[in-house]
């Protein structure tokens, strides 16, 4: 039984819904930061040297009030324009960053906590033997991406996540020399998670955790990226 919600940013409501003892947002957050990256899909820098959509334009919204809006990680922590070290200083826990008041981003342990909750609904209804399901297959949309070779490898929605092929931003401010690209819609998700990854041998903070599914696989997978060369998408989750 889906138990449905609502949260407001102060510029538009969001649908949430209750999952376990977890209560998520519905669908990406939509949210125009003050400061930091951010963007809609395929927004381009607005120069005439790229071929993307110009800001402000109806697709730039449509994209965003589809997918909902890409930020990196510092954005998404409302930590931008602090260093490594500064970053790590300025985290607390929950951290509600660009999420609603009373809202925050999740990290890697609450990201894991919604996973174990479905796999054990998965086993004890024995849906991975009857169906082949795992949890991306039940947090993802039934539409909103691209058809599988796999037949098996749909999105049943169970939950009311709805997760969608909102795709990601790869050095934004880099499109009009391409190097920088947009890529995953329909494809992939993102999200970021509030867990920051340090590499055990060098010591490198650089990079953060992210919760990810894919059209073409029935798992949700936790793994780790550049901070801020990244635009992934996010989900908050009530205090």
């Amino acid at each position: 039984m889906k138990e449905y919600g609502s949260v407001s940013d102060g510029t538009q409501t969001y649908k949430t819904v209750v999952i376990g003892t977890q209560t998520w947002m519905a669908s990406n957050l939509n949210f125009t930061p003050s400061s930091g990256k951010s963007r809609c899909y395929a927004e381009g820098n607005g120069n005439g040297a790229d071929t993307w959509l110009l800001p402000g334009s109806a697709g730039v919204k449509a994209n965003c009030d589809k997918y909902g809006r890409l930020y990196d990680w510092s954005t998404a922590m409302n930590l931008s324009g602090c260093n490594t070290k500064s970053c790590a200083s300025q985290i607390q826990k929950p951290h509600q960053g660009i999420c609603p008041s009373g809202w925050h981003l999740p990290d890697t342990l609450e990201w894991n906590k919604l996973r174990r909750f479905i796999e054990k609904e998965i086993y004890d209804n024995w849906e991975d033997v009857d169906f082949g399901w795992d949890v991306g297959t039940k947090l993802k949309a039934v539409s909103g991406w691209k058809k599988a070779s796999d037949t098996t490898v749909w999105g049943v929605d169970s939950y009311g996540f709805a997760a969608i092929g909102s795709g990601y931003c790869v050095s934004c401010e880099a499109l009009s020399d391409a190097s920088g690209y947009y890529s995953g819609k329909e494809e992939e998700a993102h999200w970021w998670t509030a867990t920051e990854y340090t590499n055990q041998y060098t010591k490198d903070a650089t990079q953060a955790y992210k919760s990810k599914i894919t059209y073409n696989k029935k798992v949700m997978t936790l793994e780790f990226e550049k901070k801020a060369d990244y635009l992934y998408s996010v989900r908050c989750v009530k205090n």
